[in-house]
């Protein structure tokens, strides 16, 4: 038996853990661990998840919410806030109920800035519009223009914006053109939960997209807007700038260098695409966050030296601080020169944050930082929480900054050996160096490919499993090679100084495909996982932030939801079978317990999502596809494994023999009233007006998932009823 004085010695010596001691209380602990967050402010950082809060409130609402409930409670949290400083919950549940509310009313503000005419169906007819952008193709281009009539009329109910896709000898940004377009809704997802271009188009003001069939007439000139005058001078720019760099360059690497200077990936062929895809590095030929980062810190280091090197003046003055206006300069003209698309604002605004901090003498790289750039990006485009590039970008940096915030510096050059010796010499100086550098992007690269894993699994169903290869062997050639001779060749271009440095970036540019090439050959270097739905994706966000955030062991907390969330999308059960949004084509597990499709109509870009998300390689030309289809004129039958068969009708005729027990019904037009009570499941035209695309989970009763809420009323999703038309 263990006496009073050995109890207390027990208690003085008690075993420690990860956590703490053992024998003080867990609430005295707890509140030990929240005091030294509080020490070291990282209660502030939180503020920027509660923005992303009151963003996804906006946006999970079926209809459009009224903004006053948020003004008042944001006064009213804020009020509280202020009133209640002195104490440090409630300060704390004001300042984040005012910044889930400031999320909420930015969100608002930015639908009431993006509304604009949505075509209502589709039309044809000759349009009249001025050319905002030229985007260069293989054979043609992607033209986004500004549409001043349709059919010889005009009116208000028009497209802000129409994005087509043209062949043939193109026009010039700023041209106003005459041509037969064959217009259509922003398409929505193609399946549930799948990427929804109309969302997007719709904050990009675009109302319509199509095609042109026939020829592009450029008429004569009129005086044009100044915003669009100088669009489409600098859109002509980056044109000639991109036939100018891949000319030079020549072939697919000087598609990619063009690409990696002006933004136009338009001439990258798709089997390029799919080589940096395979290995890992497709990232590299977005500008975002790296092209902005190597090129304002080239800006940055060429600056302070040239002011170090001036001496006098330079000297006695901040020239870091100069050098850091000098690179926030650059940052801002790099993000207007390549288009100011969502990645390129984001990685602008996150520089821009960066080098204020060197101005303000303080740290550059922090979390306190990335908080501020998360904010203040989601006050200018809160509708960019929902992509893939700032989800990404900002679980890379969060997690990177956490790592190397808890960890030791690198070593020394010098080890312990040598210490007290001579220093080593410069041969020597160079291997550590590199060696140290090598080891540095390693340790990054799988920091970042698993803060961001789970967020490319979701969007892209595909995972790489050679991308940290493929990453540490490639983007030594782009910090050291591509990007500093692409920032070189922009600055020499205007005086046509620039074919030389051209040539040194496709050395580079061949280089890292060579790699992309060699990686992507590796067996299996690109492996489709079955999709998930936002609900994981939520709860790894939510452990990731906790992780990241917090600083004492509360951050541990963090593995539940990040355990529970990958538990989650293992155990997601996978739809039996997708119909599109026009209820033309479907595709069915068949009895080898993989996809089949049928149908009319039915796209590349469908099909190979449905078998990306359902975790399948195949090609959308394999034979294996319809395998066991049996069509004609009037339906297709598709077997189940489980026995029942699933009809796609085309025929209305046809519905009376389909609508039998044992069969699901998916059709284009209306099914018969009876239709339903006979066949175990019917999927027509009021189900996909209402849903859009849909799938189906079988089961007693089948689960039917379909893209949005029939309740669901928000001005990016199709409803004619509340589109004007445009006339006829």
């Amino acid at each position: 038996m263990i006496g009073a004085r050995g109890a207390e010695d027990l208690g003085e010596n008690a075993p420690r853990t990860g956590f703490g001691r053992v024998g003080p209380a867990a609430s005295e602990r707890v509140a030990a661990w929240i005091e030294t967050e509080r020490q070291a402010r990282r209660p502030f950082l939180w503020l920027a998840p509660a923005m992303m809060a009151g963003v996804l409130l906006y946006f999970s609402r079926p209809t459009e919410p009224e903004a006053v409930p948020a003004v008042v409670l944001a006064l009213a949290s804020l009020v509280a806030a202020v009133l209640l400083r002195r104490n440090a919950a409630a300060r704390a549940v004001g300042l984040a109920l005012f910044a889930a509310s400031a999320g909420f009313l930015a969100a608002v503000g930015s639908t009431m800035r993006a509304d604009a005419p949505v075509l209502a169906e589709e039309r044809t007819g000759t349009m009249e519009a001025l050319v905002e952008r030229v985007d260069p193709r293989h054979g043609g281009a992607r033209l986004l223009l500004r549409p001043l009539a349709l059919n010889d009329r005009s009116g208000e109910a028009l497209p802000f914006k129409v994005r087509v896709s043209a062949k043939g000898d193109m026009p010039e940004a700023g041209d106003r053109i005459r041509a037969a377009v064959r217009l259509m809704p922003p398409p929505t997802a193609v399946r549930p939960g799948g990427y929804d271009f109309a969302r997007d188009a719709f904050f990009d003001r675009i109302g319509a997209v199509g095609s042109v069939p026939g020829r592009v007439a450029v008429l004569d000139p009129v005086a044009l807007p100044f915003e669009l005058r100088w669009r489409a001078a600098l859109d002509r720019y980056r044109n000639d700038l991109t036939a100018r760099i891949a000319a030079a360059i020549g072939g697919q690497k000087g598609a990619v260098a063009a690409a990696l200077v002006t933004g136009k990936r338009g001439l990258i062929d798709e089997e390029t695409n799919e080589a940096l895809r395979a290995a890992g590095i497709y990232h590299v030929v977005s500008i975002s966050g790296l092209h902005m980062a190597i090129a304002a810190g080239l800006v940055f280091w060429l600056l302070r030296t040239g002011f170090a090197l001036a001496g006098g003046p330079a000297l006695r003055g901040p020239a870091k601080k100069w050098a850091a206006c000098g690179a926030m300069v650059a940052a801002v003209a790099y993000a207007v020169f390549a288009g100011g698309d969502v990645a390129t604002v984001r990685a602008m605004i996150m520089t821009l944050v960066f080098f204020s901090a060197v101005l303000a003498d303080r740290q550059v790289v922090s979390m306190r930082n990335l908080a501020i750039t998360a904010v203040l990006l989601l006050l200018v485009q809160p509708e960019a929480l929902f992509g893939p590039g700032f989800q990404m970008s900002f679980a890379a940096v969060a997690a990177l900054v956490a790592f190397y915030e808890r960890i030791p510096g690198m070593p020394s050059a010098r080890t312990t050996e040598d210490a007290d010796g001579p220093p080593p010499g410069i041969l020597r100086r160079l291997i550590r160096q590199a060696a140290k550098a090598a080891v540095a992007v390693l340790v990054t690269t799988i920091v970042a490919e698993a803060a961001t894993g789970p967020f490319a699994l979701h969007h892209f169903h595909t995972v790489q499993l050679y991308g940290l290869v493929g990453n540490a062997l490639a983007l030594p050639f782009v910090s050291i090679i591509v990007m500093p001779a692409a920032l070189a060749g922009a600055l020499a271009a205007p005086f046509g100084m620039d074919g030389p440095i051209w040539t040194v970036m496709g050395w580079g540019t061949s280089a890292m495909l060579a790699v992309a090439e060699e990686v992507a050959r590796w067996p299996g270097a690109t492996q489709a996982v079955p999709a998930f739905g936002p609900g994981p994706l939520l709860a790894f966000s939510a452990g990731l932030l906790l992780v990241t955030l917090w600083v004492s062991p509360l951050r541990w907390v963090g593995l539940l939801p990040i355990g529970a969330g990958l538990l989650w999308a293992a155990v997601e059960v996978r739809p039996d079978i997708f119909v599109d949004r026009g209820g033309a084509a479907v595709a069915v597990r068949g009895t080898d317990g993989r996809l089949a499709v049928a149908g009319r109509s039915l796209g590349s870009f469908t099909l190979s999502q449905w078998l990306r998300a359902d975790g399948d390689m195949r090609d959308v030309e394999d034979r294996s596809l319809r395998r066991g289809v049996d069509c004609d004129r009037r339906r297709c039958l598709l077997q189940r494994e489980n026995g029942k068969v699933v009809v796609l009708v085309f025929d209305p005729a046809a519905f009376a023999a389909a609508c039998a027990p044992g069969t699901i019904v998916v059709g284009a037009r209306y099914a018969p009233r009876d239709c339903a009570a006979r066949a175990d499941a019917v999927i027509d035209r009021g189900v996909l007006d209402a849903g859009g695309a849909a799938a189906l989970i079988e089961g007693a009763p089948p689960i039917l998932l379909t893209d949005r809420s029939p309740a669901m009323n928000r001005p990016w999703t199709p409803r004619k009823a509340r589109t004007a038309p445009i006339p006829e």
